[in-house]
This record gives C-alpha cells, structure tokens and sequence, in this order.
C-alpha cells in the first residue's frame, strides 16, 4: 500500500511540476558551469582549480516552413579537422532555430516531421562559419604589431650634386632593411615608428674618368599605416636618416679615396598587400632631401620588397 501511494504522489509532481525546455543561452549557461566543476571548481576553491570560458555566439538559423508539418529536427555538425560530427540536434514546431555556437565551421540541415510524426525528406546540407566579434578580438590581441621587411631599392638622381656628378640614369645597386612597431588601436590609421637602414652603389665612368660611391644609410621614420579591405594597406612615413658616404676617384693621372657624413630626410609612400596570412608583399616611392657642405641633392628611390608582420 505504501509503494502504491508513493508512486501516486510522483505521477502527481510529474504532472505539476514538468520539465522545462532549456534555452541555447541556458544550455551554454549549464555547459560552462559543467566544465568548471570538472575542472576543479574554481579558481578560489581548495583544490586549486580554473575556469574554463567558452566563447559562444548567437546564431539564427530560418528555413521556409510548410503548413502540414508538425516539427522540425534540426542537425547541426562541427566540422573537427578530420570531418564533421554531430554537435546538436533539436525540435522545433516553427521555421527557424535560435542556436548558441562556439566558433568553427558547421554544417546543418532540416527534417520535417507531419501529423502522424513520420520524418519526411531532409533538406541538403547548408554550411555556415562562426567567426569571433571584432570588438572581441580586438580586447584580446596586442595593442602593437611589430614587422620587418627586405627590399630592393634602385635610385635615381634628381637635381643638385648628385645629378651633376652621376647624371640621370638608374641605378639598381640598392637594397634595405626596414623593422618598427605600429599601435592598432586607433580608429583610422595605425601609427607607429620605424628603424631603417639601407645601401646604394653609383658608378659614373666619363672617358677616362672613373667616379664611383658607396653609401650607408641608417634612419628613423614616423609611419602611419591605413589598413583597407582584401588584406591591403596604404602605409605613409616621413623621418631623417644619416647616411656615410665614400667615393673613389679615378683620373687619368692620379686616384683618390674621399667620403663623411650628411644628413638626410626622407618622405615615403608604399602599397601592402597580405598575401598569406602575415606575410606581405609592398611596393614604394621615396623621395630624399640629402643636406651636404658640398651642395644639397635631391633622389628618388622605388622600391619592392617582402615583409612579416607580428
């Protein structure tokens, strides 16, 4: 008699007290909670344990319904690296789904159920990828990115002692080296400062008169670097450098050695393009005001060149 009025009385909380369908907030909710207490139940409990924190986001999943379908099961498949396995599977009587997802790629489809709850055909596959917020990203990621990049940089004399000494030709014999660091927390560039070091050859051969240069280049630029769509930037610097330069004259009769120092400034323009993942390919103009005793010049440097950012 006791066991049969035990059992009335749980038919009867049953009925009171039904279970309560869980939403995919509520369900993701319960999930990080799980995870915690498997993992020792806190950062302050005694067994020195750790939150884990899933990161999920809401997606809204809708299809075009039909007037004698009861439910809907929907299937929704992760895609784990080595293909796809079952992440969820759920009832719904209207044509749309609230899902909550971590991110990755997943696939899902719809299987209509009529009156009689007799599964009908299933829609085909549809593939959707859940990508973490920019403003999520953003908080997390380092506020500086750091790059380095080699280039090629030929030269072309301008006007003042250069030109008259090595005239207006092009000289490929250049190359530099370029490393700095950018601040990316600003809205519509990214500023930032640049160390830069380079080197160019000039060879001018009049009769029987030789004159050729090597110079050393070593400067700071101050950048600021507009990043646009399709992985591409418009990057702008400008800054002084002191270059080292050493000549060697041959004439006719006699050979001589001669060089020193000269200040320069440098006003730049260049073109980026991210071609695989962090890496870069950039193409450039720079123009350089060369201030010496012996009289200012004036170059023109393009350049092309491949970099990594950090």
């Amino acid at each position: 008699m006791t066991n049969k009025y035990v059992s009335v009385i749980f038919c009867l909380l049953c009925i009171v007290c039904p279970l309560r369908a869980q939403s995919p907030e509520q369900q993701a909710q319960q999930s990080q909670q799980s995870q915690q207490s498997s993992d020792g139940g806190g950062g302050s409990g005694s067994g020195g344990g750790y939150y884990v924190i899933e990161q999920r986001y809401v997606q809204q999943l809708v299809w075009i319904g039909d007037t004698y379908t009861l439910k809907y099961e929907v299937v929704i498949e992760k895609d784990e690296g080595g293909g796809y396995k079952t992440f969820l599977r759920e009832f719904t009587e209207k044509p749309g789904l609230l899902v909550s997802l971590p991110v990755g790629k997943y696939r899902y489809r719809v299987i209509p159920y009529d009156y009689l709850e007799q599964p009908g055909e299933a829609s085909g596959w549809e593939t959707i990828e859940v990508k973490p917020a920019p403003g999520a990203a953003g908080d997390t990621a380092s506020p500086i990115n750091l790059y380095v990049s080699a280039s090629l940089t030929p030269l072309f004399p301008l006007y003042g002692r250069m030109r008259e000494i090595f005239g207006t030709k092009f000289y490929a014999a250049g190359a530099s080296v370029r490393f700095g660091a950018l601040y990316n927390k600003l809205q519509w560039f990214n500023p930032g400062l640049e160390l830069s070091t380079s080197w160019y050859a000039l060879n001018n051969a009049k009769s029987v008169d030789i004159i050729g240069s090597q110079t050393g280049v070593t400067g700071i630029n101050i950048v600021a670097q507009k990043p646009l769509p399709n992985k591409m930037a418009v990057t702008v610097r400008a800054g002084a450098a002191m270059l080292y330069q050493v000549s060697e004259v041959n004439m006719e009769d006699y050979s001589y050695w001669t060089g020193g120092l000269a200040t320069q400034i440098n006003l730049e323009a260049s073109f980026m393009w991210f071609a695989y993942k962090r890496l870069y390919l950039e193409a450039g103009l720079g123009f350089y005001h060369m201030l010496n005793n012996d009289g200012n010049s004036g170059i023109l440097r393009p350049w092309i060149g491949v970099g990594w950012q950090f």
